[in-house]
This record gives structure tokens, sequence and C-alpha cells, in this order.
């Protein structure tokens, strides 16, 4: 099974990913947007998610999480996030998506 995580508040592309997520047989987890780097990285280690749709504010945080196990993909929901922490992540071996970039790449190639 295939298990995708979600860390940011509540919005609208928190919806479209859940619906997008089920339809692929994939299972959404959900990290609350106030959980630091301890709890993140505990999350990681159980559940096994190898990506993440994260918002600015918890790309910072995952940037500052010593461990994040087997997370491999970020997916991006805003484009203004800070670079350093981007970079910081991309030495971890993290790759970087942008959700826009994705949803037009989806209907390009339906």
């Amino acid at each position: 099974m295939k298990m995708v995580g979600i860390y940011a508040k509540n919005r609208a592309e928190w919806t479209i990913c859940d619906m997008g997520n089920a339809l692929y047989g994939y299972t959404m987890i959900p990290l609350y947007d106030t959980l630091g780097p301890d709890s993140v990285s505990f999350v990681f280690e159980h559940s096994e998610i190898i990506t993440c749709i994260c918002s600015k504010e918890s790309i910072d945080v995952l940037a500052n999480t010593p461990n994040l196990h087997k997370l491999r993909n970020i997916i991006a929901l805003d484009d203004n996030y800070s670079k350093s922490s981007a970079d910081k992540l991309s030495k971890k071996g993290i790759n970087f998506y942008s959700f826009y970039d994705l949803l037009i790449k989806g209907k390009a190639n339906k």
C-alpha cells in the first residue's frame, strides 16, 4: 500500500489531493500543521511515507527534521517556499515538485 503524507493547514488543495490519492488507491496520511520535527519524524518512520504534500511552513519544519526516513519527494503547495530549506532537503536526496505544475502535466497527459 502506498502512503502519501499531507502536511498543511486545511485548504482546497487538501481535498483535491485526498480525492486524487483515493482514485489511485493510495492512503493519505495527514500530519497536523502544528507538529514539530520530532513528531514528524515519528510519523514518517511508522507510516513509511515516500511522498509528502507540503505547505511552505511545513517545508521549513522538514528542513530542520534530522531523520526523514523514507521520504524522497515533496509536492509543494506554495511556490514561495524558502530556497534555503529546499537546499537543505535537496542535500538529503529529496526531490521537489510543484503542485500546480503537476496539475498542468496531468491535464496534458490524460
